[in-house]
C-alpha cells in the first residue's frame, strides 16, 4: 500500500495546514486508496439517509391508509393533550427560528397555528356538548316527573 504523506493532498482540511489530525489523514488515506472522489462517501451516506426517510413515511402513509379502510379510528386527544402538543410545536418553532432555520421555523410556525386552532375548536366543541347534555338531561327529568304525574 502506497504511504500517504500529507504534503501530497491538495483537498480538504489538510491542505497547507501545520498539524494533521489522525482521523483526518485516515479518512483522508481511506479516499486516496479507494479512488473515490473526496466526499463521496459523505454523499453516499446522505443519499441512504434519504432513502430510509422517504421509505419509514411511505410505510407510515401505507399503514395509516390501511387503518381507516379497516374502519380504525385514530385515537382523540383531550384539551390538554392538544394544548401540550401545540405548546410543543411553537416551542420548537420559536427555537429553530432562533438558530436560524427560517424554513424549519415557518413551518413549525404553520403547524403551532394549526395546532392552536385545533385545541380552540376542541374547547368550543367540548363546551357545545355539556351544554347539550345538561339541556337534554334537565328536559328529560322534567318530562319524566310531569310523566310520573299524569301515571299516578
Amino acid at each position: 500500500m502506497p504511504l500517504c504523506l500529507l504534503a501530497d493532498f491538495p483537498f480538504g482540511p489538510l491542505a497547507g495546514s501545520g498539524t494533521p489530525h489522525k482521523g483526518d489523514m485516515e479518512e483522508q488515506c481511506r479516499v486516496l486508496r479507494s479512488g473515490q472522489e473526496p466526499g463521496e462517501g459523505m454523499r453516499q451516506m446522505k443519499t441512504d439517509r434519504r432513502r430510509i426517510s422517504v421509505l419509514a413515511l411511505l410505510a407510515a402513509f401505507v399503514l395509516s391508509a390501511a387503518a381507516s379502510l379497516a374502519g380504525l379510528d385514530p385515537a382523540s386527544a383531550s384539551v390538554k393533550g392538544r394544548r401540550n402538543t401545540a405548546i410543543a410545536v411553537t416551542g420548537a418553532a420559536a427555537y429553530e427560528l432562533a438558530r436560524g432555520h427560517t424554513g424549519t421555523g415557518l413551518v413549525l410556525g404553520a403547524g403551532a397555528a394549526y395546532a392552536w386552532k385545533r385545541t380552540k375548536d376542541e374547547k368550543k366543541a367540548q363546551a357545545r356538548h355539556r351544554r347539550y347534555v345538561a339541556r337534554h338531561h334537565r328536559s328529560s327529568r322534567r318530562h319524566a316527573r310531569s310523566h310520573r304525574r299524569h301515571l299516578g
